[in-house]
């Protein structure tokens, strides 16, 4: 765990998060500004700040974990396809992001844009209300898998 980390914060249960499910080595959370409904987030319990660092057992395991909750986001919200998206710069701890995919450019690249100056601003935080909601009914989508 390292002190200035807010994953490791999360993963401690000094920082507050809506969690869908933990296992020895991984925790799955609602992303609190969410792309779409059902945006979460797979956290690795070891730190680890960049992806080719994680041992071979903990990615596997991210990627297990993540085609797990993908099946239980395609089934809860009706979508074709889950977006998986591995990073670590936002916050410097491995995660994965996980995506309903809506609409093609929910996850997109900034080569898709023909646009010199593009803004870009984070989604808004969604209403802890409706965060714990979708937490409430992924937590019982998993229980019951």
């Amino acid at each position: 765990m390292f002190p200035d980390c807010l994953f490791c914060d999360i993963l401690s249960g000094r920082s507050p998060a809506e969690v869908i499910c933990r296992s020895r080595s991984h925790l799955v959370m609602a992303d609190p500004a969410p792309i779409r409904p059902g945006h979460l987030l797979v956290l690795p319990r070891h730190h680890c700040a960049c992806f080719e660092d994680l041992s071979p057992v903990l990615a596997g395991g991210l990627m297990r974990l993540g085609q797990t909750m993908a099946r239980l986001l395609k089934a809860e919200y009706d979508v074709p396809r889950v977006g998986f998206v591995i990073t670590g710069h936002d916050v410097p701890h491995v995660h994965a992001h996980l995506v309903p995919m809506v609409e093609p450019t929910d996850i997109t690249s900034r080569r898709y844009i023909p646009l010199d100056e593009v803004p870009f601003a984070l989604p808004p935080r969604a209403p802890r209300t409706e965060i714990a909601d979708t937490a409430e009914r992924l937590r019982t989508r998993f229980e019951l898998a």
